[in-house]
């Protein structure tokens, strides 16, 4: 038996070779570079090029055209077949490889590869959720107390890592306490209401599109008067139908809803004067915005528009 399982093996060894070789002179073929002899015999030997009538260098009727007595259809078929048959075969052997019985053996589970052990783990499971013998139920525990002490060591070496790579540590980059959290939230904020009262208004307009018949746009009002007075950033209300009084430097030009394509009142535009001194247009709102929404939008965009960069963190 061990005679015929070693010949199996090394006829299953040549076979893989073959197919490589197969697939690289397919390969050759198709680029309609010139195969030699060993190679065309190679062909021949599975079914996939008719044997020449004469000796292959002797045969002046078709002279070099003897791939013209290949089947590429065929070859093509015959490399999907066996790639499938292979990979299946590998597939199964990874398989038996699988022990269940050494499942609690942690010397074992160590030669395992990743794939491995969830495969491994998952008939062991299988297995003790229709069988809970103690055996059964102790290769499931073994398996992830395995598994645990594994991502203990994780862990571990991750903190290694990060002691060892200051700029991978995102501690100090993002909050990671609660008193960090509220230093880096006030600090924000300030940086915020810097940019929004002090910076902002020296190359930076709103339009803000309502409607006279809209009673969200006559609310989005307040926050807009507050925008005036807090920051000095120019607003421009843009009005499609008429202007109630309350509505500060307001003109009603439809035309401009289509060519911002706006469609809900009130929304908000900010635009923007990049470092090349171009304008930038971008939505702050589409419907009712309160003024911290405005804010912290705004403020966004206005340094995304001066260094064209997305923060990380």
């Amino acid at each position: 038996m061990r005679y015929i399982l070693t010949f199996l093996l090394a006829f299953s060894l040549a076979y893989a070779g073959d197919l490589e070789k197969i697939k690289q002179i397919k390969s050759k073929m198709d680029e309609g570079v010139e195969i030699s002899k060993e190679d065309y015999q190679l062909m021949v030997e599975y079914g996939l090029c008719r044997p020449l009538s004469k000796n292959f260098y002797d045969d002046r009727d078709r002279g070099w055209f003897y791939g013209e007595e290949c089947d590429h259809e065929k070859i093509e078929e015959f490399i999907r077949k066996r790639e499938k048959s292979t990979e299946n075969q590998q597939k199964k052997e990874k398989e038996n490889r699988l022990d269940v019985t050494k499942a609690d053996d942690r010397k074992y589970l160590s030669t395992l590869t990743a794939e491995e052990v969830r495969q491994l783990f998952g008939k062991v499971l299988d297995e003790a959720s229709v069988k809970p013998t103690y055996e059964n139920v102790k290769r499931v525990v073994t398996m992830i107390d395995f598994m645990r002490r594994r991502a203990v060591k994780f862990a571990r070496v991750w903190q290694h890592v990060l002691a060892g790579e200051e700029d991978l540590d995102i501690r100090s980059k993002i909050p990671t306490t609660p008193r960090y959290r509220r230093t880096q939230l006030v600090l924000k904020e300030k940086k915020r209401v810097y940019l929004f009262t002090q910076e902002m208004k020296k190359n930076t307009a709103f339009f803000v599109f309502v409607s006279g018949n809209c009673p969200y746009c006559h609310k989005q009002m307040e926050d807009v008067h507050r925008i005036i007075a807090t920051s000095g950033i120019t607003v421009k209300v843009i009005s499609k139908d008429f202007c109630p009084g309350e509505f500060p430097n307001c003109q009603v030009a439809p035309k401009m809803f289509a060519r911002f394509s706006v469609h809900v009142t009130p929304t908000i535009v900010m635009v923007v004067k990049n470092k090349e001194g171009k304008a930038e247009f971008y939505p702050i709102s589409r419907g009712l915005a309160t003024y911290a929404e405005i804010v912290k939008l705004s403020t966004y965009f206005y340094e995304y528009s001066q260094d064209k960069q997305i923060k990380d963190y």
